[in-house]
């Protein structure tokens, strides 16, 4: 119950009504009190750069005689970007884009920026591969070559048969003609054809069903 003037009603001791009143707001009080308290100390702090220290990197892409950029080519920039600095084990980083050419990459508690720049401002290697096996996670050998990881499978590659800078271009469409499926249209440059021919030859060669026949696209490992 609650009174609107400055004194209770006739017949009711002054000082009760406000007693009570008092009582229930300090509960509430502290009820809130408490709760905020428990919020705050479950809540990790995520502390800027200018807290907790790190490096902050701009890059921003160029054009090249064979690409142009965009948003588009900006945006998987971005992503191959993010995997590295996942692999790299950064804690809790910020990569975003501002603009259509740059994108801001901030790595807290990483205070070398030489190692920052080395990490993520290489270019990215792309490589052929022939599939030496199949194995369940984490049953492939060690030291016998790379280990593509997989949700159900871990293939074991062999070693480099076509590399990026064999590749002039490449594009993609999807065929709605024929086997409705991506189809990826490649161009070798200087001996890159003849490797690739050799690549796909060896794994047509070996059975149905078998990871050998396979081969590998990998990009940074």
């Amino acid at each position: 119950m609650r009174w609107l003037g400055s004194r209770p009603p006739v017949g009711i001791p002054e000082g009760v009504a406000v007693s009570h009143v008092s009582k229930w707001r300090l509960f509430f009080t502290v009820v809130a009190v408490a709760a905020a308290v428990y919020v705050v100390l479950q809540t990790p702090i995520r502390l800027g750069l200018d807290l907790r220290g790190g490096t902050q990197i701009v890059l921003e892409a160029m054009d090249t005689p064979e690409v142009t950029v965009d948003s588009d080519v900006t945006e998987r920039t971005l992503e191959v970007l993010r995997r590295r600095v996942d692999a790299f084990g950064v804690a809790e980083p910020t990569l975003q884009i501002s603009g259509d050419r740059r994108i801001i990459v901030e790595l807290p508690g990483l205070d070398d920026p030489d190692e920052a720049v080395e990490l993520i401002g290489r270019t990215a290697q792309l490589t052929f591969h022939p599939v030496l096996g199949s194995y369940l996670p984490g049953e492939a050998p060690e030291g016998e070559g790379l280990v593509l990881p997989g949700t159900f499978e871990d293939l074991l590659l062999g070693p480099v048969a076509v590399s990026g800078e064999q590749v002039n271009t490449a594009s993609a469409f999807f065929d709605m003609q024929g086997s409705a499926e991506w189809i990826v249209s490649i161009e070798f440059r200087s001996d890159g054809g003849s490797a690739w021919e050799e690549l796909t030859a060896d794994a047509a060669c070996a059975p149905f069903n078998d990871a050998t026949r396979r081969v590998a696209i990998v990009l940074d490992d």
